[in-house]
């Protein structure tokens, strides 16, 4: 069977964030809701891997984890 997708298009603001990620991320967070768990840590405008990170519990993370974090920099954040 031939998978077709879309192409669309999105904004994406200046300090804006896009997380790619394995389902390692969300079996390695305990308890419920884990996508909206990790999603409220990448909310935070501070070290966000490290907040990521913080949700792991060791007792959950049997499989491998593979996280791209994508941000945007606004022209004032750029250095030459």
């Amino acid at each position: 069977m031939k998978q077709r997708f879309r192409l669309k298009e999105l904004s994406f603001p200046a300090a804006g964030k896009l997380l790619f990620y394995t389902d390692g991320l969300t079996d390695g967070i305990g308890g419920e809701s884990p996508e909206e768990r990790a999603g409220a840590a990448l909310a935070d405008p501070g070290p966000t891997i490290s907040n990521v990170q913080a949700l792991l519990d060791p007792k959950f993370n049997e499989d491998d984890i593979t996280l791209l974090l994508l941000t945007r920099l606004s022209l004032e954040d750029r250095r030459i």
